[in-house]
């Protein structure tokens, strides 16, 4: 999980000259941050630094350690890569609960739940999507999501702010199964998965009725 976060929002940074080592998660979340604090000081013992930066930059939490031989440990993975945006999944080093936690983690740094009313059908609709700016990186985390039984919906791409931007969606009919065995840290996500939950189980009392 902590792997996962730090290949979506987070990042390995090394400069040789300055002997700096530094091992960082970005986040707009308070809770998002204090999640990953507690996982860092749960694999490696020690705790990280979190910074708050306000505008004029994107206010958001910075949380922050220099470490060299734990910036090794993450950079032997492979989690994140030399190439902006760049990240892999340490496929080689999961079992499936490895896996589930992994995309946790990484769902909980750049996953999405939107929830919206749909006008055409009479309801309201959910979509659980991951978004990346790195394709090669999302591919991996839709076939790790395949492993898991799961059949995620193709990768699409579109533009803001002139950034070619990547996602795929879960199928509805999978949304609980997702909620169930992989779900997300993030407090709005969690708030919505409870709201999701809820319209499914009323639909199953009404078919129950209706049987």
């Amino acid at each position: 999980e902590l792997c996962g976060l730090i290949a979506s929002d987070g990042g390995l940074y090394m400069s040789e000259k300055h002997h700096h080592y530094r091992i960082y998660l970005s986040s707009a979340d308070i809770e998002v941050a204090k999640h990953y604090e507690e996982l860092f000081e749960r694999v490696y013992r020690k705790r990280p630094h979190r910074y708050r930066y306000k505008p004029p930059s994107t206010p958001h939490y910075s949380v922050e350690i220099e470490d060299v031989s734990i910036y090794f440990d993450l950079w032997n993975l492979r989690i994140k890569g030399p190439n902006p945006y760049e990240f892999h999944v340490p496929k080689e080093h999961l079992d499936e609960r490895g896996m589930r936690a992994f995309l946790r983690g990484f769902f909980t740094g750049d996953g999405g739940v939107a929830m919206g009313y749909d006008r055409t059908q009479n309801r309201v609709r959910f979509h659980i999507r991951f978004d990346s700016k790195y394709k090669e990186g999302l591919e991996e985390i839709r076939d790790l999501l395949k492993d898991l039984g799961f059949r995620p919906l193709e990768i699409h791409e579109y533009y803001r702010e002139d950034r070619t931007y990547y996602y795929f969606r879960i199928p509805e009919e999978e949304h609980l199964k997702f909620i169930e065995e992989i779900g997300s840290e993030k407090p709005d996500h969690r708030e919505k998965f409870e709201v999701l939950k809820k319209i499914y189980e009323e639909k199953r009392r009404k078919r129950d009725r209706e049987d």
